[in-house]
């Protein structure tokens, strides 16, 4: 069950119960002071510490009360909360949309596994490129169904696409207007195997085996990490038909797939290797519209981390409320696009940009030229946004990327932002 699902059916609970649950608590603090209520508790029970820790302080700078439930807070409004024993008093409700985000933010992104049978409605038939030596991959060619990839994209939506340089780039570039027509001309798009140029894959993994020797083809059942290196504008293409109704049955793509050879324990290279092949396929597979030099950087895993952080970290509330939005870093050009059309439109598109807000999104140019200005390179930032990022690069490139880095990353955003903002209201020039 996804969690919006979760949310709606759950019970929810309104600020009006939640006030009377302060008004009990505040009226068990009173007690514990005029009345001795630790007394009246027997010392076995958990009660009775803090029922005398109450008395015998006496004053209190401070009072915070946390409410956990489990239920759906749904108003997130603050809870007016005064006790003249404090000087300062907040009440701070945990319901399990609040606990979600906290255990969220500790999961680890996992990597897409693929049943094909269910994903693609069969198994891939892909021919295995022969080699003459030993190598740490396997290369597979063959064709996949259009309607089967649409599906798949469907499910798992953006994270196929992840190690892709940029996101599909909507209809207006002319490769993806002709894909469009030609899926949308019952006689042109069968002929769209031979018009497109396909995708190119890469998985950490797969299940398959061998149907002929001879023709040294194979039948792949599971793939685990898949990713589409290039083609992600053909898929997403193809998803926005499917999505519309266009009938793509019959249709066939090409499609090169390569898996990757490592143990567990060969973990760290089995990286590098990943890294490297894609930013190569990237780089020489890439000829259907313009590829900017921080497009091919894009797959780094700088950049990747960053991304990842950047969908699971809550921007902290100032009263005690639980947080609603986070900072959408842009890793792939047209990224914040692709993710707001996925969505159907109406509550879901808006639920999105709700959390995702259009002026918290930064693109990794951006991010680029903020943090530079702060490391006191601003004659490199003034050479433009693609000069400015391959430095940021140079500078991070092998950083560990933690929630310190991150969020010290936004901060500079934050005041880079303000800054110029003062700037641009007192029209001064050289912006």
């Amino acid at each position: 069950m996804t969690k919006s699902r979760l949310f709606q059916v759950g019970k929810k609970i309104s600020k009006t119960e939640l006030k009377e649950y302060t008004t009990k608590i505040k009226r068990f603090i009173s007690q514990c002071l005029k009345e001795e209520l630790y007394k009246f508790i027997s010392p076995s029970d958990p009660a009775y510490e803090l029922a005398k820790l109450i008395y015998d302080q006496k004053d209190f700078a401070v009072i915070n009360i946390f409410v956990l439930t489990n239920r759906y807070y749904e108003s997130n409004k603050s809870i007016d909360f005064t006790l003249k024993q404090a000087d300062e008093t907040s009440v701070t409700v945990i319901d399990i949309e609040r606990v979600y985000q906290h255990v969220s933010q500790e999961i680890k992104a996992e990597d897409i596994e693929i049943i094909c049978e269910n994903e693609f409605g069969g198994n891939l038939n892909l021919l295995k490129v022969p080699s003459n030596v030993e190598q740490d991959y396997e290369c597979f060619t063959g064709y996949i169904s259009a309607e089967g990839l649409a599906k798949a994209y469907h499910r798992h939506g953006s994270k196929l696409v992840e190690r892709n340089v940029r996101s599909f780039l909507q209809a207006r570039a002319a490769t993806n207007k002709g894909i469009k027509k030609t899926l949308e001309n019952e006689e042109e798009k069968e002929k769209f195997v031979a018009y497109n140029n396909g995708i190119s894959c890469i998985a950490k993994s797969a299940q398959m085996s061998i149907k002929d020797d001879k023709s040294n083809l194979y039948s792949i059942e599971n793939l685990t990490g898949l990713q589409i290196v290039n083609g992600g504008q053909t898929t997403a293409s193809i998803y926005e038909a499917h999505r519309r109704n266009v009938d793509i049955s019959g249709v066939y793509l090409q499609m090169k797939l390569t898996i990757l050879n490592f143990s567990d324990s060969e973990e760290s290279a089995r990286q590098d290797l990943e890294d490297e092949m894609i930013a190569n396929i990237s780089r020489y597979a890439n000829t259907q519209n313009k590829i900017n030099p921080s497009d091919l950087e894009a797959n780094g895993r700088l950049l990747v981390e960053l991304e990842i952080l950047s969908r699971k970290t809550w921007i902290p509330s100032q009263d005690e409320r639980k947080s609603d939005n986070m900072w959408y870093f842009e890793r792939a050009r047209g990224q914040y696009l692709v993710d707001i059309g996925q969505k159907k439109k109406g509550k879901a598109q808006n639920d999105f940009k709700r959390r995702y807000p259009k002026e918290k999104l930064i693109p990794k140019i951006d991010l680029a030229k903020h943090n530079l200005v702060w490391e006191q390179y601003p004659y490199v930032v003034s050479k433009g946004g693609e000069a400015a990022f391959k430095k940021y690069m140079e500078i991070n490139r092998d950083i560990e990327v933690t929630d310190l880095f991150y969020k010290e990353s936004i901060a500079k955003t934050i005041i880079y932002r303000h800054i110029e903002d003062i700037i641009k209201r007192k029209k001064i020039l050289g912006l």
